[in-house]
């Protein structure tokens, strides 16, 4: 995968650079050379755009990705600390509080675990 990357880069940079020469000796004068530049500066803003897009859709659809993760980690550490409490035999400061948000609770039953 890495090799692939790093060729498709290698394959823009050398097109890159041969389009710079193409119009380097296609057009005589640094004037014409910077007009047929402008043209093309729509095209480059679209892709700036497009480029942003992708960013904000990525950091979106990580982000609903990662939140089921967190309600697993706070539910773990619920059970963890029923578990604890339990060890101890006395109830906890954070296990009242957790009574509320925590899935594995229930204030039908007391807080018991259900």
């Amino acid at each position: 995968m890495k090799k692939n990357i790093g060729l498709i880069l290698a394959a823009i940079v050398v097109i890159w650079l041969v389009l710079a020469f193409i119009i380097y000796f296609l057009f005589d004068n640094w004037t014409d050379r910077g007009t047929f530049g402008d043209m093309f500066g729509a095209v480059n803003a679209l892709f700036s755009g497009i480029a942003l897009a992708g960013v904000i859709y990525t950091i979106y659809t990580s982000s609903e990705k990662i939140w089921p993760v967190n309600i697993l980690c706070i539910s773990l550490m619920c059970e963890l600390d029923y578990i604890r409490s339990d060890l101890v035999g006395r109830d906890s400061f954070q296990h009242t509080r957790q009574k509320d948000f925590c899935p594995l609770f229930s204030d039908v039953d007391g807080g018991q675990r259900v």
